[in-house]
C-alpha cells in the first residue's frame, strides 16, 4: 500500500511553519513546553548557586574560623620538612589560596602563672622597649611606609622590620643591630639576649601597635586579634616582624617560644556551590590526614588541628537550595503537564481543521499510522524552533531570576530534558493524529463513531477536595509536596463549576424574544447570537475558562502569598533575632563599667542606637515557664527590629507607650535610700562601698506619687502570646523557688523581638518597676547577685544594637570585654544571620520563580483562548456572513466574537479570584516560610500587599484581552482564504 501522495511528503517539513496564524500558535505551544522542560534544570543549578553567595554574604566581618569560609591550621609544626609537608596539602586543597605563616611570640602568656615571669624586649644603645615576634612569609609586600633597606626592599633573611615610631627612640635603622631578648620579673634569673639586624621600619594603624595595611589589604586586620601584646598590661608593644627562618632563629637564641598557625582563605572568594563542595571535600581529607599523622607544634606539647566553616557552610547552602526546590517541586511537575496538555489540545484542534483532509486521504487508501507520521514530520520544524527560542529565554531568564550567571553543564542538561519534554508533545501529536484518522477511516466505511464523553469536571472537582482535605489533614509544619498544587486544583475546580453554571445560565436565556411582528433589531440579534454560541457547544469554552480561572488564580496566589510571605520572612527574622545585633553578656558592668556598686541604679551609659536588655525566666501560678525580658521602654523601640511595616510586631512597639506609662507609676521613687532598701527594708552596707550617687530629677507631682515612697502595686508587663487564664488588666505572680514577683498584665502582644511565644510564653517588663524587685538585687547595680536566684534570675545581660556587628564589637572592646566573649556565636546574634536561615532563604529565592511560573502558565491559558477564539471564528464564518446580510453590517460579527473573548476572559477571571478566596483560609498553611517560629502569617495583610497584586493582574488581564482581540481580528478576515484540503466542516 502506498504511504501517500509524494508531494504530501515533500511538502510536509514545511506546513507546520507555513499555516499563518496557526503556525505561531503551534509553535507557542512547543516554545512553552520547552520552557516549562528547562526551567526545572535552570533554576535548580541557579539557587545552588544563589544560595551558596547568600550563605557566604550571611558570615560577618571577623567571624571565627570555625564559622567562616577560611581555614586555619593551628599549632602547627615549626618551620621545617614537617611544615612544607602541611604547607603543600594546604595548598593541593581545591578552591583555597596560598597558605599563609604566622607565628607569634608566645612565651610571656605561658608565664604569667609562674613565680618568674620573662617579658620580651628589644633594645637600642642606650633604652629598651616592650617587644613581641611576628613571623610572615614576606614582611615587605604587607608592611607599609617607614624606611626600607638597599634597593627599597628586604630579603627574607636581612632582619626584623621594627615600627618606625619605636625604631627612632632606640636610634636604629635599616641595616642597625637591634637587641632582642626575655628580662625577667626578679634579678635571680639572667637576661636572655640576641642580637638581629633591622630590615626596615614600618608605620602603625591608630591602636599604636597592629601594623598598617597595605591599600586595598587588610592581611593584619585580618590578624589583629592573633597578634601578640603586653602581657603587662602595658598600652602597646613594638611588633618585630620578620621572616619565618630568621624570627625562629632569634626566638631559639632569646629562649622566646612561637606559635605557629597557618591561614588560607577562599579563592575565589565567590565560589560555585561545585567550588566550595570540592573545598569542603578538600578540607575534610585534610583534617583526616593531619590526625592520622599525629602533628604536633608548639614545642610538640599541643596537637595540630585544621579549623574551617567551608564544610558547614557547604551543608547549609545545601539545605537552603533542597528547601527551594522542595518549595517549588510541585508548580514545576505542574507546569510540564499543563504544558503537555495544552500540546495536546493544539493537536486535538489540529485534527479537528484537517477533518475533511483526513476523510479525503482516507478515501484515497492512505492508511492512519502513514497520516500520523506525516502529521509527525509536519510538527518536528515547529518543535525544533520552539527549542530554540525557549534556550536563550530560558537561560537569560534563570539568570535574571536568581541572579547567578547560569553554568554551562546546567544549559546542556535544560536542552537535553526540553527536547525530552517536545518528543513527548511530538508523540502526543502523532498519536492524536493517528486516531484521527483512525475515525476518519471508519466514518468513511460508514462506521457509526460516538464521542465518549470524559468526565473531566467531576475528576477535577473530586482532586481539589481531597487536596485540601489532605492539607487540613496533614500534621502542622506547612505545605509539602502536592499540597502546595491545591491553589491550582481549587481555582481550576472553582473556574470548572463556574463555567458550567455560566453556561447553563446563557442557555436557559438564548431563546428568542417575542415576535412582535417587526423585525429584530440588530443589537438585539447580536446579543441572541452571542448567548447561543456561549449556551451550545462541547467542552472547548469550559475548558478555556477552567484554565483562565486557575491561571489567573495561581497567578494571584502566587503575587499575594509570595508578598505575605516575605512580611513573614521580617517578622520571624525579627523574632529569632531581637535586633540588628544581640550580644549577650554576664553582668550590666560589662557595658558600662562606671555603674555604682551600691545606692540608687542608673541604666548603663550605651552608644546611640544601643539599649540594654536583661533576660530571665520564671513560673506562672499554672506551672507554665516563662521567658522574661526587661526593657527600656523609651530606648528599645528605636533600637529593637520590629519586622513588616504594619505587621504583627509593630503592635509589641505600639505597645511599649503604655508599658512606659505604667512604668513612671511603678518604678521606685528617689530619695529612697535604694529601691532594693524600699522594697525589701535597709541593710548594712557593704564595707568600703562607695556613696550612692545622687538622686534623678524630681520626679513629676502629677505622676501621683509622693517623694520618698514606693509606688504601690505589682510591676506593669507585656504579655507575649495568648496563654490560657491570663488577660490584660489581670494580676499575678512570676514565681522563682523562694521569692515571687507581682507582676500586672497591661497589655498583650502576638510576638515581641526576641521572645518566640510558640516556644515559651514571654513576658516584656520595664527595667524601671521589674529589676529594683528582683530579690536578690538589682541587676544594673555591680554588687547585684541576682544571678544566683534560681528560676527567675537574669541569665543574661544582653546588648542589643541598631548598628553593624562591626562596630559593636569595636564598641565593646573598647569597654573592656574579652574577645573570647565577643567572638562565641552562641552569644551573639545578627539579623542578617536570622535571614539566612534555610527556609526564609527558600523563600527569598523561590518567589521569582514562581511569578515567572505562574507568567507561564497564563501564557498556557492565553493561548488556549487564542484556540478557542480561533475555532469558533472558524465554525461562524458561514454564519457570519449572514449576520452580516441581515443588518449587523461587516463589523458586526467581528463584535460579536471580540465580545465572546472578552466574557471569557472576565468569567475566568471573576472564578479565579473567587477560587482564591477560597484557598485564603489555608494560605498560612500554604506559605509559611517556618511554621515552628512566631508569628504566624498574617492573612489580613492581604490588604496590605494589594499594590504589589494589583498591577501584575490587571497586565494579564490587558494580555489575554489583547490576544484574544488580535485572534478575533485575524479570524474574521479570512472568509475567502480557505485551502481545499483544509477546509472545515
Amino acid at each position: 500500500m502506498s504511504t501517500g501522495p509524494g508531494p504530501l511528503w515533500r511538502r510536509a517539513p514545511l506546513r507546520g511553519l507555513t499555516q499563518g496564524a496557526w503556525s505561531v500558535v503551534l509553535v507557542g505551544a512547543f516554545l512553552l513546553a520547552a520552557l516549562a522542560g528547562a526551567a526545572d534544570v535552570l533554576s535548580v543549578a541557579g539557587w545552588r548557586t544563589a544560595a551558596t553567595d547568600r550563605v557566604l554574604d550571611a558570615v560577618p566581618e571577623g567571624a571565627v574560623v570555625r564559622l567562616a569560609p577560611d581555614l586555619r591550621v593551628g599549632a602547627a609544626p615549626a618551620p621545617g620538612p614537617e611544615l612544607d609537608r602541611l604547607l603543600q596539602q594546604v595548598d593541593d586543597v581545591p578552591g583555597l589560596g596560598a597558605p599563609e605563616l604566622l607565628g607569634v611570640s608566645f612565651r610571656d602568656e605561658l608565664d604569667g602563672g609562674t613565680e618568674v615571669r620573662y617579658e620580651s624586649f628589644a633594645a637600642g644603645a642606650s633604652t629598651r622597649v616592650p617587644a613581641r615576634l611576628v613571623a610572615v612569609d614576606d614582611p615587605a609586600a604587607v608592611l607599609t611606609g617607614g624606611a626600607r633597606g638597599q634597593d627599597g626592599a628586604a630579603a627574607p633573611s636581612a632582619g626584623l622590620w621594627l615600627p618606625e615610631q619605636v625604631a627612632a627612640g632606640l636610634g636604629l635603622g635599616p641595616g642597625d643591630t637591634v637587641d632582642v631578648g626575655l628580662a625577667p620579673s626578679t634579678g635571680s634569673e639572667p637576661e636572655q639576649v640576641t642580637q638581629a639586624e633591622v630590615a626596615g621600619t614600618y608605620r602603625v594603624s591608630v591602636d599604636g601597635t597592629t601594623p598598617d595595611d597595605v591599600p586595598g589589604a587588610s592581611f593584619w586586620a585580618d590578624r589583629s586579634g592573633r597578634l601578640p601584646g603586653d602581657v603587662g598590661g602595658g598600652s602597646s608593644v613594638a611588633l618585630l616582624v620578620g621572616p619565618p627562618a630568621e624570627v625562629l632563629q632569634v626566638a631559639r637564641a632569646s629562649g622566646d617560644v612561637l606559635l605557629w598557625n597557618v591561614d588560607a582563605g577562599l579563592r575565589p572568594a565567590r565560589p560555585t556551590r561545585d567550588q566550595l563542595g570540592a573545598t569542603a571535600a578538600g578540607v575534610a581529607r585534610l583534617q583526616q590526614g593531619v590526625a592520622r599523622a599525629g602533628l604536633r607544634g608548639f614545642g610538640d606539647e599541643v596537637v595540630t588541628t585544621v579549623v574551617s566553616g567551608v564544610g558547614g557552610l557547604a551543608e547549609q547552602a545545601d539545605d537552603i537550595a533542597r528547601r527551594t526546590a522542595a518549595e517549588a517541586r510541585a508548580p514545576v511537575l505542574g507546569s510540564i503537564g499543563l504544558s503537555l496538555a495544552v500540546l495536546a489540545a493544539v493537536s486535538v484542534l489540529t485534527a479537528a481543521r484537517r477533518s475533511r483532509e483526513l476523510g479525503l486521504l482516507a478515501g484515497l487508501g492512505v492508511r492512519p499510522p502513514a497520516v500520523a507520521a506525516l502529521g509527525v514530520v509536519e510538527v518536528l520544524p515547529a518543535a525544533a524552533l520552539g527549542l530554540a527560542l525557549a534556550l536563550p529565554v530560558s537561560v537569560a531568564g534563570a539568570g535574571l531570576l536568581t541572579g547567578v550567571p547560569v553554568e554551562g553543564w546546567a544549559v546542556r542538561r535544560a536542552a537535553e530534558q526540553a527536547a525530552v519534554l517536545l518528543l513527548v508533545g511530538v508523540a502526543v501529536h502523532g498519536l492524536v493524529t493517528l486516531l484521527a484518522a483512525a475515525a476518519a477511516a471508519r466514518s468513511g466505511a460508514r462506521h457509526e463513531r460516538r464521542a465518549v464523553a470524559v468526565p473531566w469536571r467531576p475528576v477535577l472537582v473530586v482532586s481539589a477536595v481531597a487536596a485540601v482535605v489532605g492539607l487540613v489533614a496533614a500534621p502542622a509544619g506547612g505545605a509539602r509536596g502536592l499540597d502546595l498544587a491545591v491553589p491550582v486544583l481549587v481555582c481550576a475546580a472553582v473556574g470548572a463549576v463556574g463555567a458550567s453554571g455560566l453556561r447553563l445560565l446563557a442557555a436557559g436565556r438564548r431563546s428568542a424574544p417575542a415576535d412582535d411582528g417587526g423585525p429584530l433589531a440588530p443589537g438585539a440579534v447580536g446579543r441572541l447570537v452571542l448567548r447561543r454560541r456561549l449556551g451550545s457547544g462541547g467542552a472547548e469554552r469550559l475548558l478555556v475558562v477552567t484554565a483562565l480561572a486557575a491561571a489567573f488564580g495561581l497567578a494571584v496566589h502566587v503575587l499575594a502569598g509570595g508578598a505575605l510571605a516575605e512580611r513573614s520572612v521580617q517578622d520571624k527574622a525579627a523574632v529569632v533575632a531581637g535586633a540588628q545585633v544581640l550580644v549577650e553578656l554576664d553582668l550590666a558592668r560589662q557595658v558600662d563599667p562606671s555603674l555604682p556598686f551600691t545606692g540608687w541604679p542608673a541604666d548603663p551609659d550605651v552608644s546611640d542606637g544601643d539599649s540594654v536588655v536583661y533576660r530571665g525566666s520564671g513560673r506562672l501560678p499554672g506551672g507554665s515557664v516563662v521567658d522574661v525580658v526587661a526593657v527600656d521602654p523609651t530606648s528599645i523601640g528605636d533600637v529593637a527590629s520590629w519586622g513588616s511595616e504594619g505587621g504583627p510586631l509593630q503592635r509589641g512597639r505600639e505597645a511599649l507607650a503604655v508599658l512606659g506609662a505604667a512604668d513612671a507609676h511603678a518604678a521606685p521613687r528617689c530619695p529612697s535610700a535604694s529601691p532594693r532598701e524600699a522594697l525589701f527594708g535597709a541593710e548594712e552596707p557593704e564595707p568600703g562601698a562607695p556613696e550612692p550617687p545622687p538622686c534623678p530629677p524630681t520626679p513629676d507631682p502629677a505622676a501621683g506619687v509622693p517623694l520618698g515612697a514606693v509606688a504601690p502595686g505589682p510591676a506593669p508587663v507585656l504579655l507575649v502570646g495568648d496563654p490560657v487564664g491570663l488577660r490584660v488588666g489581670q494580676t499575678t505572680t512570676v514565681t522563682a523557688t523562694n521569692a515571687q514577683v507581682a507582676v500586672e498584665v497591661v497589655g498583650r502582644v502576638p510576638a515581641f523581638p526576641g521572645l518566640d511565644p510558640d516556644l515559651r510564653t514571654g513576658l516584656v517588663a520595664a527595667t524601671g518597676s521589674f529589676l529594683p524587685r528582683l530579690p536578690n538585687g538589682d541587676p544594673r547595680l555591680a554588687a547585684g547577685t541576682a544571678l544566683e536566684i534560681p528560676n527567675l534570675e537574669v541569665e543574661s545581660v544582653e546588648l542589643w544594637s541598631s548598628r553593624s556587628l562591626a562596630d559593636v564589637q569595636a564598641d565593646l572592646r573598647g569597654r573592656g570585654v574579652d574577645d573570647a566573649t565577643l567572638t562565641d556565636e552562641r552569644r551573639t546574634r545578627t539579623l542578617e544571620a536570622a535571614l539566612v536561615r534555610p527556609a526564609f532563604v527558600a523563600v527569598a529565592l523561590v518567589a521569582p520563580y514562581l511569578v515567572a511560573l505562574s507568567v507561564l502558565v497564563l501564557l498556557m491559558a492565553v493561548l488556549a483562548l487564542a484556540l478557542s477564539v480561533d475555532r469558533a471564528a472558524a465554525r461562524s464564518r458561514a454564519g457570519d456572513v449572514v449576520l452580516a446580510r441581515i443588518g449587523l453590517g461587516a463589523r458586526g460579527p467581528r463584535r460579536l466574537l471580540l465580545a465572546e473573548a472578552a466574557l471569557l476572559v472576565g468569567a475566568g477571571l471573576g472564578l479565579g479570584l473567587l477560587g482564591w478566596a477560597a484557598t485564603l483560609p489555608l494560605l498560612p498553611r500554604l506559605v509559611e516560610p517556618e511554621p515552628a517560629v512566631a508569628p504566624p502569617v498574617d492573612v489580613a495583610g492581604v490588604l496590605l500587599v494589594a499594590d504589589q497584586v494589583l498591577p501584575p493582574v490587571l497586565a494579564a488581564v490587558a494580555l489575554a484581552l489583547g490576544v484574544g482581540a488580535v485572534v478575533a481580528w485575524a479570524g474574521s478576515r479570512q472568509r475567502a482564504e480557505e485551502e481545499v484540503l483544509r477546509g472545515l466542516d
